[in-house]
């Protein structure tokens, strides 16, 4: 149809415009638009003086660049705890200031608001600054702008209860935890390497010359399925274990742990999460490099299937006393039963069973590594596992003194019917009828 083009009007005009307007090159970045696409919240940060870089630098634990710190605190950092400036605490901020911040960052806050008179850090008195020194009001970076650059000069403290400098001094306490902090064992990797393993298996393909009697301790959750998944990949063991015992619950009360240690009769014990899967070869592995190595203790690698994504604990006892870090998970573990059953017998720290049988082997043995991934563990799936229902009365409600309930249960495991869970494991499966336990 043609007629169109003859039709009176500004039409014509207006498609005029939009080939114009579609043809047309963008107009070159000036700097009133945003540097590389940069959100308002990293502008406003990146001309603030207060984004202390090279502090968030030594916060996150490597060298960064300005614009890419800016970046890094506003998408991760801050939800992590983590601030850019030494006299900023954003909690204690959030609380000062009285207001619900919702999930709004609390640096962005202060620094757009220009809240100088709201206190940052419990070092630092801002009122009693801003008495002292008012101009402190008109400094592009606040009463902490005006501090960093005049209060160490004019040797003003920024606390009545202190004297000298207080950034440097916060400094100087920052560097030496992290000086600490880096002797410490690092429980998680994010990269794995399993070259060295993979020599060690061809080593031991053999397995033990004789086959141990193993125990498990196994932590029975809350989840029935997830218990069940665990029961098949027990089932599945080239090397079964001889018992099971099973504790209630998910977190594990002390007292029935070690109730469920002492009744174990193995000549090696290891420990079970609901939930947790373990490789096939994984007892006969572990039992062949400890008659190998002459090792009581034992501990491979736990690969742990997170949301942010995928980690690796594959450390032993640190040298130098056992720090919380240094905590080895007891899914990772396989000990000789009597070491086990000699020394874990103080059920006295509730809910600190997992740090007891650190500290045990840290005093009684050397923890041999095995750098072998052994137990694949889903994180959610883990932790809901291990949730408290709210029909379910938590075990520190029972007193110590108190003979009942009954926690644990030595579970037999035998050549008779399978469970529906269990795997095709030659010659051996759990027994098909579950424990009778007295409930809470």
């Amino acid at each position: 149809m043609t007629g169109d083009r003859s039709l009176p009007g500004p039409r014509p005009r207006l498609w005029s415009r939009v080939r114009r307007a579609a043809s047309s090159s963008p107009a070159p970045p000036t700097d009133k638009q945003p540097p590389g696409g940069l959100s308002r919240d990293a502008r406003l940060l990146l001309e603030s003086p207060l984004f202390d870089a090279d502090w968030y630098s030594r916060e996150v634990g490597r060298p960064m660049p300005r614009r890419g710190a800016v970046t890094h605190f506003l998408r991760t950092g801050a939800a992590r705890g983590l601030t850019p400036h030494p006299l900023f605490q954003a909690a204690y901020f959030a609380d000062q200031l009285g207001r619900d911040l919702g999930d709004r960052n609390p640096f962005v806050v202060y620094v757009r608001r220009q809240a100088w008179g709201t206190a940052t850090h419990p070092l630092f008195d801002v009122q009693r600054y801003l008495r002292a020194r008012p101009e402190a009001r008109e400094h592009p970076g606040g009463p902490l702008g005006h501090y960093a650059e005049h209060g160490p000069a004019d040797d003003f403290a920024g606390h009545p209860w202190l004297t000298g400098d207080l950034l440097s001094w916060v400094r100087e306490r920052r560097a030496e935890w992290q000086e600490r902090d880096d002797r410490r064992t690092r429980r998680w990797r994010t990269t794995y390497d399993a070259g060295p393993g993979a020599e060690l298996v061809s080593r031991h393909e053999q397995g033990p010359s004789r086959a141990p009697a193993v125990s498990v301790v196994a932590l029975e959750g809350f989840d029935a399925q997830a218990w069940a998944d665990t029961e098949s990949s027990l089932a599945a063991q080239t090397l079964p274990p001889s018992e099971v015992v099973l504790v209630e619950g998910g977190v594990g009360d002390p007292r029935a742990v070690a109730e469920a240690v002492a009744r174990t009769t193995g000549d090696l014990v290891a420990f079970a999460w609901a939930g947790d899967t373990w490789h096939p070869d994984r007892l006969r592995l572990l039992a062949a490099v400890a008659e190998t190595e002459g090792a009581a203790a034992l501990a491979d690698v736990l690969h742990v299937t997170r949301p942010a994504g995928e980690a690796w604990a594959d450390h032993g006892l640190p040298e130098a006393g056992l720090a919380d870090r240094g905590v080895v998970d007891p899914a990772r573990l396989l000990v000789a039963g009597d070491l086990l059953r000699d020394a874990l017998t103080d059920p006295g720290r509730p809910g600190g069973w997992e740090a007891d049988v650190s500290a045990v082997l840290a005093r009684r043995t050397t923890l041999h590594t095995v750098p072998v991934v052994g137990v694949e563990r889903d994180a959610r799936r883990h932790q809901g596992s291990r949730a408290q229902p709210r029909d379910r009365e938590p075990w520190w409600s029972t007193p110590t003194s108190t003979p009942g309930p009954t926690w644990c249960s030595t579970r037999p495991w035998s050549t008779g019917p399978r469970s529906p869970h269990a795997s095709s494991a030659p010659g051996w499966s759990p027994s098909s009828s579950r424990p009778t336990t007295t409930p809470r």
